[in-house]
């Protein structure tokens, strides 16, 4: 094996350590957090509400799968698990650029052109966002106000999610703006009709998520269905300030604050809303968990064809 092919393995598994360095320290703070409260909590609700989110996870690797083919590139969901997997570990590393890199690096040995695997992470973390800023606007507008001035941002996030199903041209031009080592030049322009399923693929992502967020709430305290408008919109909201937030990794500290700030005039009896944000960290990552569990037994990769 070549000596940079041994480094570049070294790097990585250095990488993953820190990441789930990180990620344990989170566990064990949030986790001090919620023990040192006296709450009421149904932990059947709770793991239920962990493997509803684990497979909503298992249909965000599919929308990376339908993301992948859009750039013209068929990958074996299996490898799309690992890739989804392992990339989503960048997210808790300083710096949000590591995600990117694990995308391009990862999909790299599955035969995927490094100038495709860069459109694919800046695709997927834009429709991630755009789509979240949309949800949490449409179910949460007073959110706007919420934010002070920098809530008027939301409705321009949220409009980059509308943009490229009027003008497809769109997002090869915002790719062809990067740096050309980034390899984007050539990325075909997408139809119309494929670019407005994905944002569709994207927005019932977060529907789903808020639905297992509410289910996870109906765990610690009295909830209704009538409250879901509120809590899948502030937990969209939340989330997409957590990306944004270049430097919290994972969105540390930032999403839980957010969370707990929308849902603060929840009037939800003894519902604590700021324990819950706290849990809500405690259940993406069991989720994720769950879902790096699954792609650590799954075979060797199989590599993408052109579609």
């Amino acid at each position: 094996m070549r000596a940079s092919g041994i480094m570049g393995r070294l790097v990585r598994i250095l990488g993953v350590g820190f990441a789930l360095g990180i990620l344990a320290a989170t566990v064990v703070s949030a986790w001090g957090d919620l023990a040192s409260e006296s709450v009421s909590f149904d932990p059947i609700r709770a793991a239920l509400a962990v493997l509803l989110l684990a497979a909503i996870y298992l249909g965000t690797v599919e929308a990376w799968r339908a993301l992948m083919r859009l750039l013209g590139i068929t990958l074996d969901y299996r490898d799309v698990i690992r890739l989804w997997s392992y990339s989503n570990l960048g997210r808790y590393l300083p710096g949000k650029v590591w995600t990117v890199v694990g995308v391009v690096v990862l999909a790299g040995d599955l035969g995927v052109p490094p100038g495709v695997a860069t459109a694919h992470a800046f695709l997927g973390v834009g429709f991630m966002i755009g789509t979240g800023a949309l949800v949490g606007l449409l179910l949460v507008p007073e959110s706007v106000t919420s934010f002070g001035l920098a809530g008027m941002l939301i409705p321009v996030v949220a409009l980059s999610s509308i943009l490229p199903i009027l003008l497809p041209g769109l997002l090869p031009a915002a790719l062809r703006s990067l740096p050309r080592s980034f390899g984007c030049a050539r990325i075909p322009t997408p139809r119309r009709r494929a670019v407005a399923v994905q944002v569709g693929r994207f927005a019932l992502i977060w529907l789903l998520q808020g639905a297992g967020f509410l289910l996870l709430a109906s765990s610690m305290g009295e909830v209704s269905l009538a409250d879901f408008p509120r809590f899948a919109g502030a937990f969209a909201l939340a989330y997409v300030v957590g990306l944004l937030a270049v430097f919290a990794p994972g969105g540390i500290g930032v999403r839980e604050a957010v969370l707990g700030m929308l849902l603060g005039s929840f009037g939800g009896g003894d519902l604590p809303v700021h324990l819950l944000a706290v849990a809500s960290r405690l259940w993406a990552i069991a989720a994720e968990l769950l879902i790096l569990l699954l792609a650590f037994t799954l075979g060797g990769p199989k590599g993408g064809t052109r579609a």
